[in-house]
Parts: C-alpha cells; structure tokens; sequence
C-alpha cells in the first residue's frame, strides 16, 4: 500500500470512530447560576436548577439541587426540593414534587423523569428549609435554555 493510499485509510477510520463515538455519547447540561438564602433555622444555603439531555433520543430533564453552606449537616427532612422542566413557553412540563433528605447531608437534590417531546426547555425548582416549626420555600434561579 503506497503511503498516501496508507493516510487517507487511517483518517478514514479515525473519522469513523470519531462520529460513531460523538453519536452514541453526546450529553448536554445547562446550569443555572447558584442562589444563596438563609440562615433559616440556623443554617445557610445555596440552590441550583440545571438541564439537560444525553442524546436525541434520551428524554430532556431538570435537576435541582440544595446545598448546606459550609461543612456542615442538616438533620432528616431539613431540606425539601422540588425540580421543575418548563419549555420555553413557561408552560410546566414535570416536576417531582417536594422530596425530602431521609439522612443526615449537607446536601440534597433530585432530578424529574425525562420529558420526550422535542422543544426548547430550562429548569426552575423550588426548594425548602425547615424553620424548627416550618418551611420556608425559595425559588431557584433559572437555568439556560436548551433545545432538545
């Protein structure tokens, strides 16, 4: 095999490889920027909605996520959340409703079951702090939009 015939083979097969690789693992998240609130019963917080899509045929999701400030734990049911995917038409598509940490953890998300209509979509949650008597909820900032 001449030493062309021998490069143009081999970028052949690496463009092969490549595509097929770009094809079966592309994945797509879009964070929203972090919130701060508190202290509510003694401790701070953070939130962040996110979402995203493995591939075109995988589903879109939202997550949303709270995190305790600092190094330090809540106790059990401190931290209620609930992630949201709207299209970008505001209209709510799924959530999961509130869900509450069963453990001791310095922080706690979830994420909704995966929405297979194809459209424009960003994630919204709320999430919870326990006061010692109640909760409080607090929104999370908007996530990007992405198109799935």
């Amino acid at each position: 095999m001449k030493r062309r015939d021998f490069r143009v083979a081999f970028c052949v097969f690496v463009m092969s490889v490549l595509l097929s690789i770009s094809a079966t693992a592309f994945a797509l998240v879009a964070d929203g920027t972090s919130k701060s609130y508190g202290p509510v019963g003694g401790y701070s917080y953070t939130n962040q909605s996110s979402v995203g899509y493995t591939n075109s045929s995988s589903g879109v999701w939202a997550s949303t996520t709270a995190r305790v400030s600092g190094s330090v734990q809540v106790p059990v049911s401190y931290i209620g959340v609930d992630a949201k995917l709207y299209n970008s038409a505001g209209s709510l598509k799924t959530s999961t409703g509130f869900k509450y940490n069963d453990m001791k953890t310095g922080g706690y998300g979830v994420v909704t079951p995966n929405y297979y209509t194809h459209d424009t979509y960003y994630s919204k949650g709320d999430t919870r702090a326990y006061t010692g008597t109640g909760y409080i909820t607090y929104s999370s900032n908007q996530s990007p939009n992405v198109n799935y």
